[in-house]
């Protein structure tokens, strides 16, 4: 009896899984792409450039928010491949330029339309470092665009989504999941945005507006590369207090610059398209995820570990450049004090 009923139970697990993949593969027709409207920030390169370029040829009108002209430049080439595609400047660090924003989109949307998406997909890196290089400006411009900026283009482009009944996608990071101690001031803004996309998803339910949350990996794009990783990491030495330059000085950055470019080539994964997948899921599918985790299944799973634990398979597994560069700059400090103790013992 007792094995008849668990494979009763079983069928009907897996039955439930199986219409549960069916039905997020259920997508919204080419004809009512041609309908809809999308806005995307952060589209001058990497995962909003080839969103906006995607989500165009598949029919949609897409409103592509680039920080620099020349990233709206490059996007304007793209109308040979499609009848509606409008690169404009929005710089998510400013209010002003957010209202300038919106009040572009909202002229070129049909006003009984409204927009179908709104893909927060602008973010910066920020300065990174030991803990006592980071100043609270540090923290605070990370915030700035990677968690206040998002919050208040959503604020602000929310009567658009009411009135398309649509779908607001925020990009966080496996990091918000399972934190790496070589970027602070990265990890908490994405901490934000997690909290705001969960309180915003129960919120929005009112206005028939889903809320759905990318959450990638590690991904090789502009944002993780040698340059941009060279940059911030200098400027965070250059803005330390001097007791914290002399105690983690040149040679520990390059140390970590070193280590850091190591661990990006060894788990950095170069297929940017599982990011755009997701994305395109979110505004494509009849049953979107509300969450999505490209290139982060190992993150997921070693979040739900004891702090302890998943502490121990971080630091030895992802190798954070940081703390190793901290070990073995105290093991070095500590081979003078052992040599005198072994002399002393002699």
């Amino acid at each position: 009896m007792a094995w008849c009923c668990l494979t009763v139970v079983s069928c009907v697990l897996i039955g439930l899984l199986l219409l549960n993949w069916i039905a997020r593969k259920l997508t919204i027709g080419a004809k009512v792409c041609r309908e809809k409207y999308i806005a995307i920030t952060g589209c001058d390169s990497g995962f909003g450039c080839l969103a906006a370029k995607r989500l165009h040829r598949m029919g949609f009108n897409v409103f592509a928010a680039c920080l620099t002209e020349s990233g709206a430049e490059a996007l304007r080439n793209e109308e040979a491949h499609g009848p509606f595609i409008k690169p404009f400047i929005m710089d998510i660090a400013s209010s002003e330029s957010i209202k300038n924003g919106f009040e572009f989109v909202k002229a070129h949307v049909p006003g009984d339309i409204g927009l179908w998406g709104l893909i927060n997909n602008a973010g910066i890196e920020g300065k990174y470092g030991p803990l006592e290089w980071l100043t609270r400006d540090d923290y605070r411009h990370c915030m700035e665009i990677n968690f206040l900026g998002m919050a208040e283009v959503t604020t602000v482009f929310l009567p658009l989504l009411k009135k398309g009944q649509g779908r607001l996608v925020n990009t966080s990071s496996q990091l918000a999941r399972l934190p790496i101690g070589d970027f602070p001031c990265y990890v908490a803004s994405k901490c934000a945005v997690e909290g705001f996309s969960d309180a915003a998803r129960q919120q929005l339910k009112c206005s028939n507006i889903s809320v759905h949350l990318v959450e990638p990996g590690w991904f090789k794009t502009n944002i993780t590369s040698e340059e941009n990783y060279s940059h911030f990491i200098q400027a965070a030495f250059d803005g330390a207090p001097p007791e914290a330059q002399q105690e983690y000085n040149k040679d520990f950055m390059q140390d970590v610059k070193t280590r850091l470019f190591e661990a990006r080539d060894a788990h950095a994964c170069i297929n940017v398209d599982w990011v755009v997948n997701d994305y395109i899921h979110a505004m494509t599918s009849w049953y979107p995820y509300a969450r999505y985790g490209p290139n982060g299944a190992f993150a997921t799973a070693v979040s739900y570990l004891p702090a302890p634990l998943s502490d121990y398979i971080v630091i030895n597994t992802m190798n954070p450049a940081i703390i190793h560069a901290k070990m073995d700059m105290i093991r070095k400090r500590n081979l003078p004090k052992e040599s005198e103790n072994e002399k002393k013992e002699e």
